[in-house]
Parts: structure tokens; C-alpha cells; sequence
């Protein structure tokens, strides 16, 4: 738990992260004052990845909104995708997690995560309507180019198929391209 506090709250700012670095023993009440708004370690967990999944959210629109063609925008995302989950399996972490979470968490959790993934879909949406991309269900593309990112840089501990991220988010973008391309 000590690790999701420390860990967790480097995605809330940065201000949290130098209050972390003081002494130990303000650390300690820090973590107690934690427990003074948040009941149990679920509910602050919870609370982690929704900020966490805002932030992303705000993040993905930020680099969706830029005046590129959608190919180059989904490729800065690749790349800020795959740079911040470089060492981090989120899906096996989630799925470990899970069984502690009550069904209103997990509920709270879907829905920040389905509010991420509608911004990407807002963007196909867009791209089909302008004919940069072909007709295609934007919710399946947008499923489909979020599983392409989620493979990325992930080899079973064997040699590292690509040396860079940057040489994996070109690949993805480059296979998602020629199916939704037209």
C-alpha cells in the first residue's frame, strides 16, 4: 500500500511528490491525513486512477486538437503512450486489483477509463466525417488502435523487437494506418 501512495501520487502533481521527499516522519502524517478523506486503501486507489485516467484524457484531446492529420496525431499519442507505460503492465496490474475493488469503484474506474477512450473516438468520428479515413466503426477503431498500443513494446522477456519507442509507435501507426486509411 506504502508503494500505491508514494507511486500513485506522483501522477497527482508534482507539489505531492516534494511534499514525499521530507523526512520520514512527515511522511507519516502525511499518510495518516490520507486516511483523515480517503476510508480504506480502495477508495484512495480508486481516487488515484480516475485523476490518473483525467489526466490522460486531457492529455490524448491536448495532442488530438493539435492542426496535423489525424496519422501524425495518433502517432504523438502512440509515442506518449508507449514512453509513460514503457515498464508498467496496467492490464495485469488492473486485473490483480480488481478483486479488492467493490462494484461502485470498479464502476467509478470504467467510467473514467470509457471518458478516455470517447476522446479518441470523437477524433475517428471527426476524421470519417471530413473523409481523412474511411467508414468504420469509430468505437471498434478506437478499441482496435488502443489494443495496438497496449501490445507495444511488450516481447515475453525476449530481445527487444524494436530499439525505440519511437520505432515501435511508427510500426503500430503504420499497420493501423493501412486499415483505416481507405
Amino acid at each position: 500500500m506504502y508503494l500505491i501512495i508514494i507511486e500513485g501520487f506522483k501522477l497527482l502533481g508534482p507539489s505531492v511528490n516534494s511534499f514525499l521527499t521530507m523526512r520520514a516522519g512527515y511522511v507519516f502524517h502525511f499518510v495518516r491525513t490520507v486516511y483523515y478523506y480517503y476510508a480504506s486503501k480502495s477508495e484512495l486507489f480508486t481516487e488515484i486512477m480516475i485523476q490518473m485516467m483525467t489526466r490522460i484524457r486531457k492529455k490524448i484531446n491536448v495532442l488530438l486538437q493539435t492542426n496535423l492529420p489525424l496519422k501524425e496525431r495518433l502517432l504523438n499519442i502512440a509515442k506518449t503512450y508507449l514512453k509513460a507505460t514503457v515498464d508498467i503492465d496496467m492490464d495485469g496490474f488492473m486485473k490483480g486489483i480488481k478483486n479488492t475493488l467493490s462494484v461502485e469503484q470498479q464502476k467509478k474506474i470504467n467510467q473514467a477509463e470509457v471518458d478516455m477512450y470517447q476522446t479518441i473516438e470523437n477524433a475517428f468520428i471527426e476524421a470519417i466525417n471530413q473523409k481523412e479515413i474511411r467508414e468504420i466503426n469509430p468505437m471498434f477503431a478506437t478499441h482496435a488502435y488502443l489494443s495496438l498500443l497496449k501490445v507495444g513494446y511488450t516481447n515475453n522477456g525476449q530481445e527487444q523487437i524494436y530499439q525505440t519507442v519511437e520505432e515501435v509507435a511508427e510500426q503500430i501507426i503504420e499497420l493501423f494506418w493501412r486499415g483505416i486509411g481507405g
